[in-house]
């Protein structure tokens, strides 16, 4: 597999920073300078594998479903695509064949005379065999394929707004757009290091932009696709390289996102059970989803507003600023900031001052800079609200190995702990608590963060 290849394969997967450092060295591309060379020397993998899935969970294929769906209805003409829309219309091409107009088998289904009268009706295919067990079984396969359609569509919308969580557009390049090698070599780093693990602390997160993606970037030239650099690097410096064509249909792809995690969120807010004053999660709220969703919405809110900004339209913020979505935080996160740190994001505060994203997207309430300069100033926040984030260069770190967000000495000893199950619910095994494991096995330390008195990116 050469080097482009493999680079444009993890964009759409989860590798770690250190295994693109590892192909790009491997490749010989980076001779330009020693400087550049030792510089990806560090960042090489210290470990022969990780415990951590190299690739997003997988949406649940219908091969099976559709396979007997050709086999209850020949004469409907299946879909090339598995589009939900395509595939939402196939089932109603199915259900016209039966005249089925719900799906509630005790209240729905045609009485014999009805099914009588039903066949061969002018326009319509011939309805399937017309036995009693025949209608019951393609009315019961109908019932449960289109659940299994909606629960597809969901679950394959989700996928999408956590990877946009994570890597903002990355998943979206493919080959034609990433043309070059040294264009491949950043976007590739870049989204390894914007796809890596939040790590449990309650200090900040990591910063993605480092050193070697710093060093990756000075290599890109004028011949660069800046458009592929901007899906996953969308500052202020890349925009000014596109053209107003390009930065117009960026706006317009990041307002979309924001739109489709607004009514995510919107959704699960109407749910009720929801902390929507200080977000701390309670019980029975599916902080996965509502997480996944304000992930996507912030970074796709972060490339609108750098949007608007590159194409000199920032005063439409006078009058329209949707505000930023909070994730939900465990009880024991936020006890840590209020007992270690100054307490919670000042960023909370003006969340709960301002209307929510969704109101201000999907049902028009105002929201302006007034507004949230007002609560802003009024709350201590600063950055990212109103205006481009700056960007800060840090120093590379090693990727720890985690086990639910707590670092672990080795990819070893993280495969242990998952496997027993603990940090993600109630263990598996028998061992009362992962330092009798570590114990246990010579030569190998756990170490969770410490504390320290700077609060949590939000």
């Amino acid at each position: 597999m050469t080097l482009m290849t493999e680079l444009v394969q993890s964009l759409s997967e989860r590798w770690m920073p250190e295994q693109v450092v590892k192909s790009i060295l491997d490749s010989g591309f980076v001779e330009r300078s020693r400087g550049e060379k030792k510089l990806l020397m560090i960042a090489l993998p210290r470990h022969s594998y990780s415990s951590m899935n190299s690739k997003f969970a997988k949406v649940a294929g219908l091969d099976k479903q559709l396979k007997v769906a050709s086999e209850l209805f020949p004469d409907v003409k299946a879909p090339k695509s598995r589009d939900p829309d395509a595939l939402a219309a196939y089932a109603v091409a199915m259900r016209d064949t039966i005249r089925m107009e719900g799906s509630d088998f005790k209240g729905n289904r045609l009485t014999h005379a009805e099914r009588k009268v039903s066949r061969g009706r002018k326009g319509q295919p011939k309805m399937m065999p017309n036995g009693h067990r025949a209608y019951n079984k393609r009315f019961r396969f109908l019932a449960r394929l289109e659940k299994h359609i909606a629960t597809r569509a969901t679950t394959g919308e989700m996928r999408e707004l956590a990877m946009i969580a994570k890597s903002r557009l990355a998943s979206k390049l493919d080959a034609s757009m990433v043309k070059d090698a040294d264009t491949a070599c950043f976007v590739a780093y870049m989204t390894a290091k914007l796809n890596k693990r939040s790590i449990f602390t309650f200090g900040e997160q990591e910063k993605p932009y480092d050193e070697i993606a710093d060093m990756l970037f000075q290599r890109l030239t004028p011949k660069t696709n800046w458009l592929a650099v901007a899906y996953v690097h969308p500052a202020p410096e890349v925009l000014r390289k596109l053209s107003e064509k390009q930065k117009g249909t960026l706006l317009g792809v990041w307002y979309s996102i924001m739109v489709r995690a607004a009514k995510v969120l919107d959704r699960e807010a109407k749910g009720g059970g929801i902390d929507l004053k200080e977000l701390v999660v309670q019980r029975g709220n599916d902080s996965s989803t509502w997480n996944e969703a304000a992930g996507a919405f912030n970074k796709a809110r972060d490339g609108w507003m750098n949007s608007l900004y590159a194409l000199g339209m920032q005063d439409m913020l006078d009058a329209f600023v949707p505000g930023k979505a909070l994730r939900l935080m465990a009880a024991d996160v936020v006890y840590g900031h209020r007992a270690y740190g100054s307490g919670l994001d000042p960023n909370t505060a003006v969340w709960a001052a301002l209307p929510k994203p969704w109101e201000v997207i999907l049902h028009e309430v105002s929201c302006t800079r007034a507004m949230v300069e007002e609560a802003c100033a009024k709350h201590g926040a600063k950055a990212g609200w109103l205006a481009p984030r700056e960007k800060h260069v840090t120093t590379y770190k090693p990727t720890p190995e985690l086990v639910h967000g707590v670092v672990i000495s080795s990819p070893e000893l993280a495969a242990r702990l998952k496997q027993v199950g603990y940090f993600g619910g109630p263990s598996k095994g028998p061992v009362k608590g992962f330092v009798n494991i570590a114990k246990k096995m010579m030569g190998l330390t756990v170490e969770v963060d410490e504390p320290t008195e700077q609060r949590a990116e939000r």
